[in-house]
């Protein structure tokens, strides 16, 4: 009769041998949570000492995740690697967001951590780590990496690698609110007099419709409906990168950003003269721009890279007076102006965001509160 198989998580018998002097090995088969037979083996400078260290470390608790064995002894590093593995495999990010995570691992915590056994990592470790990263690259790479390390730490605790989330014990990374920068109705009508070709169109779209620079150059014609009452602007795509050299049209930021705009009648004519006056790189004629053309595409009729549209918007800007403008001071600027003479409900809903991330975000101080004084008046009487 079959001698039966170990219970799952038990070890069993465990085997000593010498090696030489001072120097003794302890082995052993356990079955782990998917019940797959494994051998343990660990040594030591005397019998018991290595049959003490195998059962100590046996008793940390071996875990088998998709992705490999990791154990209480793992790597940082292996760990991190596994987190990342998981979220990926998850499906549930968008590749902006993946890229981010693999940069805060690469690029701050590995270099730091990566070598560092699980229980080596303590609490005044990771804090030393993260202040750190503030130093060299300031508190808004910390904050985002800061996540980063809270969220590997709960994947950890999750399988049994940690019984406790130190990463939750570190002081929060406190990044400085900016005001809002935004321009005032005068400068933004100084800035488009001064704009040309395909800047100024874009930047009449982002002042128009609030939108992001990535989401103006994943427009295609059939986004923009030019005959309408009024014409208006869809919102369905953004440009990301693609997992090849280059960009492509990909989902918008969040289910909010799914969006139609209306849109002035101003901005309607002058995107008809763009379509039918306009010929880009990649076209040799003015009859381009079918339905399924981007509004701005690259030199190959694809998704542009938003860097190279920076740089290009940079260049000008600088010659007009708005030396350092980014593009996304011009989506504050609508949002602004929306806000002044609809509210902030209005202005977050063109955005495609909350109220509360229009308010803290996109929508500047005014210099002078609401007028009130005739509603206050009243008490003075």
């Amino acid at each position: 009769m079959p001698r039966p198989p170990l219970p799952v998580g038990t070890l069993g018998n465990i085997n000593t041998r010498k090696l030489g002097p001072r120097s003794w090995v302890a082995d052993a088969y356990y079955r782990d949570a998917t019940g797959k037979r494994r051998r343990i083996q660990r040594r030591g400078t005397s019998k018991l000492g290595a049959t003490a260290k195998l059962k100590a470390d046996f008793a940390k608790g071996p875990t088998l995740t998709s992705h490999g064995t990791l154990c209480r002894e793992s790597q940082f590093a292996a760990v991190a690697d596994a987190w990342y593995a998981e979220i990926q495999d998850a499906g549930e990010h968008r590749g902006s967001t993946l890229r981010a995570y693999r940069d805060a691992l690469d690029k701050h915590l590995l270099p730091r951590l990566g070598e560092l056994r699980f229980p080596e990592c303590t609490t005044y470790r990771l804090h030393t780590a993260l202040q750190g990263i503030t130093k060299d690259h300031g508190a808004t790479t910390a904050k985002r990496v800061q996540s980063v390390l809270r969220s590997i730490y709960k994947y950890a605790v999750a399988n049994d690698i940690t019984d406790v989330n130190l990463a939750r014990d570190i002081p929060t990374v406190k990044v400085e609110d900016k005001p809002v920068e935004a321009l005032s109705l005068e400068d933004a009508r100084r800035l488009l007099s001064g704009l040309s070709g395909e800047c100024l169109m874009v930047a009449r779209i982002q002042l128009s419709a609030g939108l992001r620079i990535g989401e103006v150059l994943a427009l295609r014609w059939q986004d923009v409906d030019l005959e309408g009452t009024p014409p208006t602007v869809t919102v369905n795509g953004t440009a990301v990168k693609a997992q090849e050299p280059g960009f492509t049209r990909g989902q918008p930021k969040t289910k909010n950003s799914l969006r139609t705009i209306p849109v002035p009648e101003a901005l309607a004519d002058a995107l008809r003269v763009w379509r039918d006056e306009h010929v880009p790189a990649h076209a040799t004629t003015t009859g381009w721009a079918t339905p399924e053309a981007l509004l701005f595409p690259d030199t190959r009729g694809g998704v542009q890279d938003p860097n190279n549209y920076r740089r290009r918007w940079h260049a000008q800007v600088a010659k007009v007076g708005f030396k350092g403008l980014k593009p996304h001071v011009l989506r504050k600027t609508a949002s602004t102006l929306i806000e002044r003479t609809h509210g902030a409900a209005a202005a977050a809903e063109t955005l495609g965001d909350t109220e509360a991330v229009a308010r803290k975000h996109y929508i500047a101080r005014r210099e002078l509160t609401v007028d009130v004084t005739e509603t206050t008046a009243a008490v003075l009487r």
